[in-house]
């Protein structure tokens, strides 16, 4: 289970049991050292974001978009920054539809349901993202290429991730089919990304990876990092696949792009 801070808004690693891959809206170590007066205050937002995250879910399985635009704005009004509304809620409760299909206790359509609703609530935090956008004050210049392993269509996963790694100020290029390893290659010489994200939902899925993992690794230096994350990788589905870096959770990530960045600027020296 991941924790979500609910006063600084970062992830603050996995909390028992490790299996569940939903989120815990709590206060981390260091917020919670600042004292009762300003605790007092941080446990009410930690209580409003799980009414907002209860909020989302109950208009998801209803499909109740006109209601989204409200709660949207209630989480902002809650102190939550727009694109976290898609990371730290509206993530883990695609994964909780997914379990809830998986064990049969929703339909297809409610599952299909749910997801136009949390494309909706996308589309609207990814507005309120662009109408509040400021200058980077980040100076260098990081790229990363985020795609679906091949066999994978559902692309928000992918989106979402994409957009928390920009307000981070993390160029991102995203490709929706996943191209070819050769296609993949050809842009990978061209733009020189630092790293290449790719979310693995089967097992099935894996060959895709492992292919472009040694495609990259018969690359001249420098060469892109492979990162793989998802469900096959959070369930341990699949054995370590050679020149991949394994992710169960996106905490830390935005830290590791930024030292791969710095490490491919020395390799370039």
């Amino acid at each position: 289970m991941l924790r979500w801070c609910a006063y600084c808004q970062e992830f603050q690693g996995e909390i028992p049991p490790l299996d569940k891959f939903t989120t815990t809206h709590g206060l981390c170590s260091a917020c919670r050292a600042k004292g009762t007066a300003q605790l007092d205050s941080e446990l009410d937002n930690s209580h409003r974001l799980r009414e907002i995250q209860g909020l989302l879910y109950e208009a998801g399985k209803k499909g109740d978009l006109a209601a989204a635009p409200a709660i949207v704005h209630h989480a902002i009004a809650a102190g939550l920054r727009p694109v976290d509304i898609l990371v730290g809620v509206i993530t883990p409760l695609l994964y909780l539809i997914g379990i809830e299909w998986e064990i049969s206790e929703i339909t297809i359509a409610d599952e299909h349901r749910f997801t136009c609703f949390c494309e909706h609530v996308f589309e609207l935090v990814k507005r309120e993202v662009a109408s509040r956008k400021i200058p980077s004050a980040k100076t260098r210049r990081v790229l990363v290429f985020l795609m679906n392993a091949r066999g994978n269509s559902h692309s928000l996963g992918i989106r979402i991730l994409s957009l928390w790694l920009q307000a981070a100020a993390i160029e991102t290029r995203e490709f929706h089919p996943p191209p070819s390893p050769e296609l993949l290659l050809n842009c990978i010489a061209e733009e020189q990304p630092q790293a290449v994200l790719i979310s693995l939902a089967l097992a099935s899925q894996k060959d895709y990876v492992a292919t472009v993992a040694r495609r990259i690794a018969d690359m001249p230096q420098p060469q892109p990092a492979l990162i793989v994350g998802g469900y096959a990788i959070k369930h341990k589905l699949v054995p370590p696949i050679s020149g991949a870096m394994f992710l169960e959770t996106i905490n830390g990530l935005t830290d590791l792009i930024w030292n791969l960045q710095y490490a491919t600027q020395t390799q370039r020296l």
